[in-house]
């Protein structure tokens, strides 16, 4: 019965509206851009060539995006709450200005918030009813959590999934760096609202991911076990000194 009804509420509330649904495409459009911007051909410009990078890019880029808001999508309803998202266009202007600024070498590759909506007749007997920090910061917690393991689940698996090593290893980086992005403290990003439901969660999280998507550009193996000990003790620390 309980998983007939998380059967139902994910099919009522899960997928985008017509709304939400252009603007996932426009995010992917525009963040596929700047993911693909320098790969337009190594010395001089091709056409066809950067043409086919940009078309791998918003398949990629779409699968990324896609994955973070079903994480964050599937918790909400798990907590009684709708969620939505809904781009924000300075911070795509500012991903555009920033990618033509720097030639393509710095990528910041998040563009979007996200909303919660109450759902009544699932939240009835919730703890005070009225909606916490802790649920607003689980909720969008959830969407960086997905990415990156989505990423380990490709790191991993990838050859099981028949996913060519090239590409692979580019969804890996993509999930990685897309959850480093959209947990800066910038509003509307899922940053923020961790921030503000606990500065030691924020500090441990961000800095796990961030030391995680390092290591993986420096080491061979993916090691997220010394990514989370970075993360831990940097959290440690900033309780120590911040937070007393």
């Amino acid at each position: 019965m309980s998983f007939q009804n998380t059967r139902n509420k994910l099919k009522l509330y899960f997928w985008f509206t017509k709304t939400e649904l252009t603007q996932y495409i426009i995010l992917t459009l525009v963040l596929a851009f700047i993911y693909s911007f320098k790969q337009w051909g190594e010395t001089t410009f091709n056409f066809w060539f950067g043409f086919w990078n940009l078309l791998i890019a918003i398949i990629l880029v779409g699968i990324t995006v896609f994955i973070h808001h079903a994480g964050q999508r599937i918790t909400g309803i798990q907590k009684g709450f709708k969620v939505e998202q809904k781009n924000s266009w300075p911070l795509l202007i500012l991903g555009l200005a920033i990618c033509f600024i720097t030639n393509g070498n710095v990528r910041f590759l998040a563009g979007s918030g996200t909303s919660i909506k109450h759902l009544p007749q699932h939240r009835i007997g919730a703890f005070r009813y009225a909606t916490r920090l802790s649920e607003i910061g689980q909720i969008m917690l959830a969407g960086p959590l997905f990415n990156v393991l989505f990423a380990i689940i490709i790191a991993g698996f990838g050859w099981a999934l028949i996913i060519p090593p090239g590409i692979a290893q580019m969804l890996f980086s993509l999930n990685l760096w897309f959850a480093v992005c959209n947990l800066l403290p910038i509003p509307p990003l899922d940053g923020v609202h961790l921030f503000f439901w606990s500065r030691f969660i924020y500090v441990f999280v961000f800095t796990s991911i961030t030391a995680y998507a390092i290591l993986t550009l420096i080491l061979p193996a993916y090691i997220f076990v010394a990514a989370i000990a970075i993360g831990a003790i940097l959290a440690y620390l900033w309780s120590t000194k911040y937070d007393n």
